[in-house]
């Protein structure tokens, strides 16, 4: 029996089309992008930091897509850092 090539797959492995195709979920990278992010910020208790570790991006990158989103982070983030907050 000749030897195989190392390019051909194995008899008992599925055909490589068999995959599920993301695109077969109808989503738009926009709706896949804010659950990636909701589900890190949820892992990491809302710590923006972690999430960005997580999703390997910075920190100011998460900021950006967070508000691009509509996306809140632990109660701290959700103060606007360019104002004080006044309370009477």
């Amino acid at each position: 029996m000749p030897a195989r090539q190392s390019h051909e797959l194995p008899p008992s492995a599925p055909p490589p089309d068999s995959k599920p195709s993301l695109l077969s979920y109808g989503l738009s990278v926009e709706e896949v992008e804010r659950a990636m992010i909701q589900e890190a910020l949820e892992k990491t208790g809302g710590n923006v930091s972690e999430a960005g570790r997580l999703l390997k991006v910075t920190r100011n990158t998460l900021r950006y897509r967070m508000a691009k989103y509509h996306l809140a982070g632990s109660p701290s983030e959700e103060h606007d850092e360019g104002s004080p907050s006044i309370h009477p």
